[in-house]
């Protein structure tokens, strides 16, 4: 995703708490951190792209699906940690799925004064694939 980004946008940063999957990338990107969230960060983006960790676990084993408490425990650590770095025009775009409860996602996100809403489903075998869309509310 950065790859594609980057041909768009001057400055692009890639995140993941996961340093194997930094270092295994199939397109090497520049601007690459190893850290928890958006913790290492203090710069401000005009977009932010996350796919959550969604699954309700009661212990986190696998860090890209396990979400955590009731499937909202890692994804609001993530958005919390995201949405102080969003520019006052910007967009934060997250994948979530029907398997967790996104409209309580939704709800968090609101309760930090933020607007969200949904852009897009996609249907799989599954579950649906779910994007949401945030952004300030006097955007």
């Amino acid at each position: 995703l950065t790859d594609i980004l980057k041909s768009t946008f001057r400055l692009v940063v890639g995140t993941d708490i996961s340093f194997n999957t930094l270092v295994e990338q199939n397109f090497k990107t520049q601007n690459v951190i190893c850290c928890n969230s958006a913790d290492a960060l203090n710069l401000d983006f005009d977009v932010i792209i996350c796919n959550l960790p969604y699954l309700a676990t009661d212990e986190i084993i696998d860090v890209a699906t396990d979400g955590g408490k009731d499937g909202l425990e890692i994804p609001q650590k993530i958005i919390s940690s995201a949405l102080p770095h969003l520019s006052k025009q910007g967009k934060f775009l997250f994948v979530t799925s029907s398997l967790s409860d996104y409209m309580g996602l939704i709800d968090f996100v609101q309760s930090k004064n933020f607007k969200a809403k949904i852009i897009d489903r996609k249907k799989l075998f599954y579950e649906e694939l779910i994007i949401v869309e945030v952004k300030h509310l006097l955007s």
